[in-house]
């Protein structure tokens, strides 16, 4: 198992039609070259992706009724599938902690759906905090979302270590 960035546009397609569970809507983005693909490859094929927008204007693409201050080093986790089959095998757990390795220094956000479980769980399991709940109205239905966040882990490393550091000099 690997994980590569940007490949297997077409098999991220077939992954999307055939397991989205009506969670996810937007396929196009699979293809658009402003979103950055992480993919999880075993055996040369895609089994799993993660769909991530770079940049502080998430809400509004995404016409969330919320208002929210975002820093502009902010990632968006646009999206995110597993295929039918591999689920349940920690594949998005592995997406979400390159992810975080990879933008240390980002504030990392994530809209979900509240009734998708597994999705929910991934969060909560990668140390994403819930921020606010919302409700935006798809195809004529009333959805209930949780808005998710991840602090710069960059800021949180270098405060604990500054808390160890006075410690330190505290102790001596």
């Amino acid at each position: 198992m690997k994980i590569l960035e940007n490949v297997l546009n077409e098999e991220l397609g077939q992954i999307f039609d055939e397991n989205n569970q009506n969670y996810v809507s937007d396929r196009e983005c699979l293809f658009d070259d402003n979103f950055l693909k992480l993919v999880v490859v075993e055996d040369g094929h895609a089994v799993a992706f993660m769909t991530l927008y770079i940049g502080e204007d998430f809400i509004e693409k995404e016409e969330y009724p919320i208002k929210l201050n975002v820093k502009k080093k902010s990632i968006y986790v646009w999206n995110g599938i597993t295929k039918k089959g591999y689920e349940g095998k920690g594949y998005q757990t592995k997406l979400m902690d390159y992810m975080k390795k990879k933008f240390v220094d980002y504030d990392i956000y994530n809209v979900v759906d509240i009734s998708n479980k597994a999705s929910n769980h991934v969060c909560e399991k990668a140390g994403f905090k819930k921020i606010l709940t919302f409700n935006k109205e798809y195809d004529g239905v009333i959805e209930n979302f949780v808005l998710y966040k991840i602090s710069a882990t960059k800021d949180l490393v270098n405060e604990k270590w500054n808390i160890k550091f006075w410690w330190f000099l505290w102790v001596r």
